[in-house]
Formats: structure tokens, sequence, C-alpha cells
């Protein structure tokens, strides 16, 4: 399991995920920590996590890459708009939540704002990006749960974020925690540790790891709870590692 800081990021719940069967082959296993910090001046959004690629073991062909550049806040938006043509809907996923990094950037709001609302006129503007895929609903959340966090006031994102809760598709769940997650609002905590008391593998990890990237108690006491219901079963081990990380005090 990779690092947890304090406040977790979306490429932590994508390491867990891809341990699983389903995940294996769309989402790429990456090894990640986080530190807190601060809105870039101007910007819309507020105080919050950003995603950090932990990059000790990475090459210098890593640093050279879109994704590096991405993450880093530093890419062209032709290198955004190159990463967001990806076919590979885990690495899409991954872009999308990383472009929180470059919210200062207004060609990438420009962006992320025709993903949301995907017009004839917004597929012409940007005819490279598999817009087939951007309208499914897994690629959707992860766009509405990155535009809610530059716009927290703006509740059209979380609200459909929260549609999809009924969602029978095991990476469309999957991808409803994440944002959960992310938005850290304790009203979804019950719907979380009933995701995390499911079986489908990919979704109670990610579940499980949006509590943790929720920084709330009545998030610690869930995973707590929950760590006593699964305590000798691999959900139990994945428990106690996310709170080692996520809440120290509390931790066995």
């Amino acid at each position: 399991i990779p690092m947890i800081g304090k406040r977790t990021s979306l490429f932590l719940v994508l390491s867990i995920a891809a341990a699983a069967p389903l995940a294996a082959q769309d989402i790429p296993e990456t090894s990640s920590s986080v530190r807190p910090v601060q809105a870039a001046k101007g910007t819309t959004a507020p105080a919050t996590t950003a995603p950090q690629i932990n990059i000790r073991n990475r090459g210098s062909s890593f640093r050279k890459s879109n994704d590096w550049k991405i993450l880093s806040g530093k890419a062209r938006i032709a290198e955004v708009r190159q990463a967001l043509s990806s076919k590979n809907t885990g690495k899409l996923i991954n872009t999308i939540h990383a472009l929180f990094n470059m919210r200062h950037h207004r060609g990438v709001i420009t962006l992320l704002k025709a993903m949301w609302r995907h017009s004839p006129a917004d597929k012409t503007q940007y005819p490279e990006l598999d817009w087939n895929k951007i309208e499914q609903p897994t690629v959707r959340i992860a766009v509405a749960s990155t535009l809610n966090r530059i716009y927290p006031l703006q509740r059209s994102y979380i609200k459909y974020v929260r549609s999809r809760a009924i969602d029978e598709h095991e990476l469309n769940l999957a991808q409803v925690a994440i944002a959960l997650g992310l938005n850290r609002n304790p009203k979804d905590v019950d719907y979380l540790t009933s995701l995390a008391s499911g079986e489908k593998v990919y979704v109670v990890q990610s579940a499980i790891t949006a509590l943790a990237m929720m920084d709330e108690e009545k998030a610690r006491r869930a995973l707590v709870s929950l760590e006593g219901i699964y305590s000798d079963k691999p959900r139990g081990r994945l428990i106690r590692k996310v709170l080692r990380r996520a809440y120290p005090a509390t931790a066995k």
C-alpha cells in the first residue's frame, strides 16, 4: 500500500484499486504520497490537497513526461490535450483528476468545462478527444469531481456524482467513492461505509480509501468499526494499513 498522508490523493485510490482483478488491466499501479498545499493565488478553489506523485524511484524520463508536467502544474495546453486523448480509461481518469493541479490555467478550465458540456461545438473544438469515452459515466464522474473541487459552491457537479450512487457498474461506483472522498462531506460516510462492506473488491478498496481521504472524525469511526468486523480478513488488514497512515492516533 502506498504511503498515505493526513489528507490523501486520488492517485492513492487508484494505486490501491490497481490490485483488484477488475482494475488490473485498465488502471496502472502508481506509488504515491501527498502533502497539503495551498490553493494557487487567484484560484477559485479552497486550500486542499493536490495529488503529488512520489518520484524518488522514477527516472528522468518520467520527469519529462506529460504526466509529470500535469502533476507539477507546468504542462502546456497542447500537452494536456494530448494526455486527454488517451484510449486507456485509467490513464484518462488519472489525468482528469490531476488537472486540479492546473486549475490556475484558463485553458485547462475551458477544456474541463467543455468535457462537462460535451456539446457539438465542444467536440468540434477538441476533435482529438475520445468523446464516446468522455461521455461514459466512469469518466464523467471524474470530470464532475475535478470541477467540484475547483468550484465547490456550484452544486451541479456533486449532484451528478451523487446521482450515480445507485449505479450497479463497479468502475462507476468506485469513481463515486473517490469523488465523495475528495468532497469530504460527513453526510456521505454512511454511504461509503456501505460500499466498503460490499463484495465488489475494487469498490471496497476505493471506499475504504475514500473514508481515509475525508479526514473526518465520523469517517475515522466508520473505519474503526469496519476493522472490527473484518479484523481477520484481508479487508481488515487493508483497513489497518489505511488507519495507520490516515489516522495514526487510532491505528492498532
